[in-house]
């Protein structure tokens, strides 16, 4: 008898719980509070919303509308505003998580990449902004990444509301990345280049691979010189496979942010950045268990 198909949302779920019971994430933030959803749901909950892709209000009623309360042991429904209020005041719970995945799934970290984007704090017209001259659009808050690029998970951010020279974020996202595994090769685009940048790499018994701006005749730098002189474009260009992160973070769990304040939209960037994880996870267990199945198949 053919076993019965576990939903995905289902397996999301579960992998995340995974992840907080990894992260020794508290179930609750104080003997006094008064018990009726842990903070496991909540951050459940969160996470859940942003894959769903719906407003506060939209999910708390999505969840009373299929029973999702039942199907993930919930004492009942909560009003929007518990999420709300609980997302504010969350912390760095979710930079915790994230130093944490590689206690949910196996990363190989030979190879890590490192980039930067933005993302809108609106999502205004594209038809109304060109017909309309000089129309201001707000600001955005700035994410760089690091990310394995094998398994293509994000495995370190920082995320701020002000611009940054990506060369600054080097360090502490190649830090963020050690504390997980052994990192061997580190790709970066030109932003990155700097030879305190290299020197880091190095030190750690990484190799490098940042292509250097050519804003002087002279090269700086023994290993800017290395670089200018031995740059491995066929690994390098494996690079493009954190452009592709970002650009599945976009169009899978929308490029502009919803929150007003700015610690909000933090937070809501850093919970899509974990519900991105969980459903990349979700797709690498299914190809394995579809090419198991095949190999399975193929020796009957």
């Amino acid at each position: 008898m053919k076993p019965r198909e576990i939903n995905p949302l289902t397996k999301f779920c579960e992998l995340l719980k995974k992840l907080l019971k990894a992260s020794r994430v508290p179930k609750y933030f104080s003997k006094f509070s008064n018990k009726v959803f842990s903070v496991w749901e909540k951050i459940t909950l969160l996470v859940l919303r942003q894959k769903l892709r719906m407003s506060y209000r939209e999910f708390s009623e999505f969840i009373e509308f299929a029973g999702l309360h039942e199907k993930l042991g919930l004492k009942r429904t909560p009003h929007y505003t518990t999420l709300q209020k609980f997302h504010s005041r969350i912390g760095n719970i979710f930079d915790i998580m994230l130093l944490h995945t590689h206690k949910v799934v196996n990363l190989s970290l030979k190879l890590v990449g490192m980039d930067s984007s933005g993302f809108n704090l609106n999502n205004p017209s594209h038809y109304y902004c060109h017909r309309i001259d000089n129309v201001k659009v707000k600001g955005f808050i700035k994410a760089g990444l690091i990310s394995d690029l094998d398994k293509q998970l994000v495995i370190g951010q920082v995320i701020t509301d002000k611009q940054f020279n990506d060369a600054s974020t080097f360090k502490p996202l190649l830090a963020q990345a050690l504390n997980q595994g052994s990192v061997k090769i580190v790709t970066a685009d030109k932003g990155y280049d700097s030879e305190s940048n290299h020197e880091y790499a190095h030190a750690h018994g990484i190799q490098s691979i940042i292509p250097i701006r050519r804003k002087a005749r002279r090269i700086k730098g023994f290993y800017r010189k290395q670089m200018n002189k031995n740059f491995q474009k066929k690994i390098y260009n494996k690079r493009a496979i954190t452009e592709t992160i970002f650009s599945v973070i976009k169009r899978t769990l929308r490029s502009n942010l919803t929150s007003r304040q700015t610690k909000n939209q933090i937070n809501e960037l850093k919970t899509r950045i974990i519900a991105y994880n969980m459903q990349r996870i979700v797709k690498i267990m299914e190809d394995v268990k579809g090419f198991l199945q095949d190999r399975l198949y193929r020796n009957v």
